[in-house]
């Protein structure tokens, strides 16, 4: 049969016998600890709550963009002043791509210092360039059906294409 279990507790005033039952050894005292006994810091949070708590703040944020988006798309329907709505839409592309240029640049910095800055700012303009050239091509391609139906009217009505020729000679 096991012998009884016998646990002591002391509690001591500073004198002998205060460090756990070690002679001359205080609580404050004791090593192999980086902390003092009882300053430990929390926990550190883990890291797949950040990763949650930055997917719910995006989500928010992307659900407000959207919701500021339909309001600005709704303006001209609710007050019946469509170019203050086209101004407003150009506005806040404006400022998009201004945040967007911003944060490409501090993406870069952050990961790669003025090198990668450089390199951000590039990726980002360059992204946002392409967004403008690509409306003026579709610009330009609504104009020449623009141009196309307007010579077709002309035909029928029996009067001379938009370039004053009447279709014989190009």
């Amino acid at each position: 049969m096991a012998e009884p279990i016998e646990i002591i507790i002391r509690k001591g005033t500073g004198g002998e016998g205060t460090g756990f039952g070690i002679p001359g050894v205080s609580v404050k005292e004791v090593t192999g600890r980086t902390t003092g006994f009882g300053t430990e810091s929390l926990p550190q949070q883990d890291e797949n709550a950040r990763r949650a708590e930055k997917a719910a703040i995006g989500f928010a944020l992307a659900a407000l963009k959207r919701e500021i988006s339909y309001s600005i798309s709704q303006y001209g329907n609710m007050t019946g002043n469509y170019i203050q709505q086209a101004e407003i839409q150009l506005g806040m592309e404006m400022l998009n791509n201004v945040i967007a240029v911003g944060a490409g640049t501090i993406a870069g910095a952050k990961y790669g210092g003025i090198p990668g800055a450089v390199v951000g700012f590039a990726i980002s303009a360059g992204s946002v360039a392409t967004g403008y050239v690509n409306q003026w091509r579709t610009l330009q391609v609504n104009i020449a059906k623009l141009d196309t139906y307007a010579n077709i009217m002309q035909e029928r009505s029996g009067n001379s294409y938009n370039n004053g020729s009447r279709g014989t000679d190009y």
